[in-house]
């Protein structure tokens, strides 16, 4: 079976990460067999399979840091449109009197006024929480950098 040498060379990358099947794995070798120069190329390639895995090593810890921001990140605002949800809510809390109904609002103007101002802040918060964390830990970052 004749396969083009740019088919190899597209492949090598694969062999050297160890990364082809049985039967490819085996074509890649038959070619290696008869080209000089695919080998040396295979070689070189070879060699920097190490920086390879180091790099695939430093990938997967960089998306296990962004996994547990992203999963911190939506605790954090899920918490706040809670809370918001709670104090948006308890604006309108009411009561029976008997035969009457109290609200809230007619019975304690000052705390249901802070109640709105506390309410409005977590929804702010609550949809701005990514940028203001990405300010911080870059502000931290920074308070702690090596010198």
């Amino acid at each position: 079976m004749s396969v083009a040498r740019e088919v190899i060379i597209d492949l090598l990358p694969l062999y050297a990460a160890g990364e082809l099947s049985q039967q490819s794995r085996q074509l890649v070798e038959d070619q290696l067999a008869k080209d000089a120069s695919l080998r040396k190329l295979a070689k070189a390639l070879g060699q920097g399979a190490g920086d390879l895995a180091k790099l695939a090593a430093l990938n997967g810890e960089l998306e296990k840091r962004s996994f547990s921001r992203t999963r911190l990140l939506m605790g954090v605002r899920s918490t706040l449109i809670g809370a918001a949800i709670f104090a948006t809510l308890s604006i309108f809390a009411f009561w029976f009197d008997g035969d009457s109904v109290t609200m809230l609002m007619q019975a304690f103007p000052v705390v249901v006024r802070n109640l709105a101002i506390v309410a409005v802040m977590l929804w702010i918060l609550a949809f701005f929480v990514e940028i203001l964390w990405g300010l911080v830990s870059d502000a931290w970052k920074g308070v702690f950098k090596k010198k």
